[in-house]
């Protein structure tokens, strides 16, 4: 036997599991419970391989299981009635539900909690709960267009909701840098707590500008909050969240903002 050799690590193969019935396992560590490791040895008759207890404790945990909540969440099925159904598309079980709201048109719709990720660890849990809910849109061959983050939290008052909170609320609200601000990086004004001016009149303009040309079905329109009210920009047609002008390739990450800058006071 070479030193190399010596020093590889013994895979454990379902024949090692097999011959190794009373190895320790790490399985507290990985999250499991002692009555979850026992069902793994009941379930495959034998101890799990040290790659099969890894998988095992990802499928089980919280976040993909839904141990602690499916009890609650099955009744969304239980409680589905026909009348229910008259417009659905797709329901329970896909990635995201369809609803047929006419003239030939459907909405995807999708929620998720990210409670146990965000529970975890808040920053990284909140931000990639909005990246699942719009790979999951768009998994069903729509495009997002619009996404609302409806935070929920315990007691104002116990400390692990000060824990929590910071790292959440950046969380849904990061750049695609991992950036967080407590300030708008243009003009300092704080963003926790703002409240958008004229946010129904800009609204209304947007479906008002939508209905002109309904043929293009996706549009992300650009608008501005002047002090008398909301006014267009631009409309792109083929949007996304990384927009040309800020992408990632421009060295300086800001892109043409500052030909911007020449045409708009942004003071």
């Amino acid at each position: 036997m070479t030193a190399a050799s010596a020093a590889r690590p013994t895979l454990d193969t379902v024949e090692n599991a097999a011959a190794t019935p009373d190895e320790v396992q790490p399985y507290a560590e990985l999250g499991l419970k002692p009555d979850e490791y026992q069902r793994i040895r009941d379930i495959l008759g034998r101890r799990p391989t040290a790659a099969e207890l890894a998988m095992y404790s990802v499928m089980w945990s919280e976040h993909c299981s839904y141990k602690s909540s499916k009890v609650h969440l099955r009744k969304f099925g239980e409680r589905v009635t026909e009348d229910m159904k008259k417009h659905l598309l797709v329901g329970i079980g896909e990635n995201a539900g369809v609803v047929d709201i006419g003239d030939g048109w459907a909405v995807t719709f999708k929620v998720e909690s990210h409670n146990h990720p965000s529970f975890v660890e808040p920053y990284q849990g909140a931000a990639t709960g909005v990246g699942g809910i719009v790979r999951d849109i768009i998994s069903m061959g729509a495009r997002p267009v619009a996404v609302m983050d409806q935070l929920r939290f315990g007691d104002v008052d116990h400390p692990d909701t000060a824990r929590v909170v910071h790292g959440v609320v950046s969380g849904v609200g990061a750049d695609k840098r991992g950036a967080r601000y407590e300030r708008h990086p243009q003009t300092g004004a704080h963003i926790r707590g703002a409240i958008i001016p004229f946010w129904r009149e800009a609204l209304s303009m947007c479906e008002e500008a939508a209905s002109v040309v309904p043929q293009v079905r996706y549009v992300a329109w650009d608008v501005a909050i002047t002090p008398s009210g909301p006014v267009f920009i631009e409309g792109n047609s083929f949007p996304s969240h990384a927009i040309p002008q800020f992408a990632a390739h421009f060295p300086d990450g800001i892109g043409i903002l500052p030909r911007y800058k020449e045409f708009i006071d942004l003071k």
